[in-house]
């Protein structure tokens, strides 16, 4: 009973690993039948060159036995099988048994093509039909993905505007960003141009308790970040600009392309890859049509006391079925010497 058990366990556990890979299955399989079929194609190629020479030689010889002026040459052999008659026919009856043996010798040259080179042609369909299945079974993952994704963002929006409503806007920012309170100790000029400390508090981040998917930390672990104050408040706003400018040209930007930009490629996720906004001037897709990073909220980080800051982006959703909805372009053909 125990052996039973564990047999059916082990059934189910290969069948679930088979569902969970089958793309990869099927593109390996198709790999290897893709390989098969050259190698049978060659082999079938060696095999079939003696016959193709055999019956070009047939072909060859009912063409020599078609005489200049009409008449025909056919060769029968006797019933017993030994002996072959030559027989030379003239008229209608000539032309009609000339093409009639050359169709035949035709045919048969093609049924021995067909018959050496039918298992490589069915491997090489076989691979090609595999390839679309792993293709479509790609596509059907991603559409579930695509859909759990907006469903997760749905219930996150409500969440947050659950949390917003108990605790109040301020609170829910300070929990999402996992901010707390320090007082720390700075040197300022005071109106006679001394020196005297003074006592502030400021929010500081834990990078342990974020847990808003679209907030990161601009700090040293950005390819680019520069430890001078203003620098990297300057190059952010320019990536702003930027970002907003390709929006209005391109029409679709995803939160990964702005992480790979500003050198956070770290934070690049598989939401990322969906997630991002979308420009619509139409405003019928409710998208904002900007992208901001949120980053005058950083006092410190804008008044070039902090070169490190928070980055919020606040995408327009899930953008994949959106995002490459292309309008008809009226395109020219060109051609040498053409001039515009």
């Amino acid at each position: 009973m125990d052996l039973k058990k564990k047999m059916s366990g082990l059934f189910y556990t290969g069948l679930n690993w088979c569902s969970d890979h089958s793309a990869e299955i099927c593109t390996g399989v198709a790999v290897v039948t893709s390989v098969t079929a050259v190698v049978a194609t060659v082999k079938a190629t060696k095999d079939v060159i003696p016959e193709l020479d055999a019956h070009k030689e047939e072909i060859d010889i009912i063409k020599a036995n078609k005489q200049e002026d009409g008449s025909y040459f056919t060769t029968e052999l006797s019933e017993d099988g030994t002996k072959a008659e030559i027989n030379q026919i003239t008229g209608e009856e000539a032309d009609k048994q000339f093409k009639k043996d050359l169709t035949l010798a035709y045919a048969k040259t093609g049924l021995t093509i067909a018959k050496r080179y039918a298992i490589p042609a069915i491997l090489e369909i076989t691979a090609v039909a595999t390839i679309i299945s792993s293709n479509k079974i790609s596509r059907q993952k991603n559409a579930a993905l695509a859909g759990a994704l907006s469903g997760l963002q749905v219930a996150y929006d409500k969440y947050r505007e659950n949390v917003i409503a108990a605790v109040g806007e301020d609170k829910e920012r300070d929990i999402r960003l996992g901010l707390h309170k320090e007082k720390i100790t700075e040197e300022e000029l005071d109106a006679d141009g001394k020196t005297k400390k003074v006592k502030k508090e400021v929010d500081v981040v834990d990078p342990d308790k974020l847990s808003d998917p679209f907030t990161y930390i601009y700090d040293e672990k950005a390819d680019n970040f520069n430890k001078s104050r203003g620098v990297n408040r300057d190059v952010l706003m320019i990536k702003q600009a930027y970002w907003n400018d390709f929006l209005a040209r391109h029409k679709r930007v995803f939160v990964n392309q702005i992480l790979e930009d500003i050198g956070l490629s770290c934070y690049c996720t598989p939401m990322g890859q969906v997630y991002g906004w979308i420009y619509d001037e139409s405003g019928k897709s409710g998208s904002q049509n900007y992208i901001t990073f949120n980053i005058e909220d950083n006092a410190r980080f804008m008044g070039n006391y902090d070169p490190s800051c928070i980055i919020t982006l606040v995408p327009d959703g899930n953008i994949l079925d959106k995002a490459f909805i292309n309008e008809p372009v009226e395109t020219k053909k060109a051609w040498a010497g053409a001039s515009y």
